[in-house]
């Protein structure tokens, strides 16, 4: 894969706690591409993600800033990662995330494959303790299972060629989504790669964060819906799946039903939230 040139975008946050983590890695990781840039877009940070950054790039030439004053939230920073790339292929990394060595080569390999467009990886919560952790190692699970069937993009950890989307819309909430819906509509595919793994440091521990975020996201499928790109994933497959794991026992179904009754109320809050025009683009 030596041929294929690659840019890998981050877009941040405050990022403090972990950026440097990340950079560092990268850093080391062997890749079997050519790696062209590290681009990193800070959004609006009030942390010292920026000095970080700042200072990883004066040691490495590959390692570029671009610091945004205002937060205009996550698809403002991947139109800027999209515009400035020199590689043909992008790897989108949450500034939040640690991918496990060889996740990124593994990632990259399927966009060999001519009629693949993107590809994405599988996101593992690295917090183990607490009602929190439970429940969203319930939903991550539950996303691994459905992606072996019905591949989607996590944002976490994906890989796109550039040229098949060159901007998103500004106020879009799930930029991930929106790539999928696109790259399925121009008549690719999208790979799973279970195998290349990353881990999402959590910056919340309670169940209201949990909420808030999937509230965001369910109201997210709502605007890709009225925006005609609906990519969402079929609800009996969701089921049966779900079905599945608790017949193998993999869950408790005291757990599972907290999950469910939570993905509830964040989606009855997000068709609120639609039917007052509110539009939750910032992350």
């Amino acid at each position: 894969m030596e041929r294929l040139n690659v840019t890998i975008g981050i877009c941040a946050y405050n990022e403090e706690k972990n950026i440097g983590r990340l950079l560092s890695f990268l850093q080391k990781e062997r890749f079997v591409f050519n790696l062209k840039e590290i681009i990193v877009v800070a959004s609006g940070c009030t942390d010292h993600t920026v000095d970080i950054v700042k200072e990883f790039a004066r040691k490495s030439k590959k390692i570029k800033l671009i610091v945004e004053r205002k937060r205009r939230g996550k698809a403002s920073a991947v139109n800027i990662i999209l515009r400035e790339r020199k590689g043909d292929i992008i790897v989108f990394i949450g500034a939040d995330n640690i991918p496990l060595r060889g996740s990124i080569n593994k990632l990259v390999k399927p966009l060999l494959k001519e009629e693949v467009g993107a590809s994405s990886g599988h996101p593992i919560p690295m917090e183990r303790k607490g009602l929190k952790a439970k429940v969203e190692e319930i939903v991550w699970n539950l996303h691994d299972e459905v992606c072996k069937s019905f591949p989607k993009i996590s944002g976490e950890l994906f890989a796109i060629k550039a040229p098949l989307i060159r901007k998103i819309p500004s106020i879009v909430i799930n930029d991930d989504s929106y790539f999928a819906a696109q790259i399925i509509r121009k008549g690719f595919k999208i790979a799973y790669v279970p195998d290349a793994i990353t881990y999402m440091i959590s910056k919340d521990y309670d169940l209201f964060s949990h909420l808030k975020r999937r509230r965001r996201i369910a109201r997210g499928y709502i605007q890709l819906r009225e925006l005609g790109l609906s990519y969402s994933i079929p609800p009996f497959l969701t089921l049966s799946i779900l079905l599945s794991l608790i017949k193998k026992k993999q869950m408790k179904l005291s757990i599972i039903l907290l999950a469910l009754l939570l993905e509830i109320l964040a989606n009855i809050l997000a068709y609120i939230d639609t039917l007052i025009g509110y539009t939750p683009f910032l992350w």
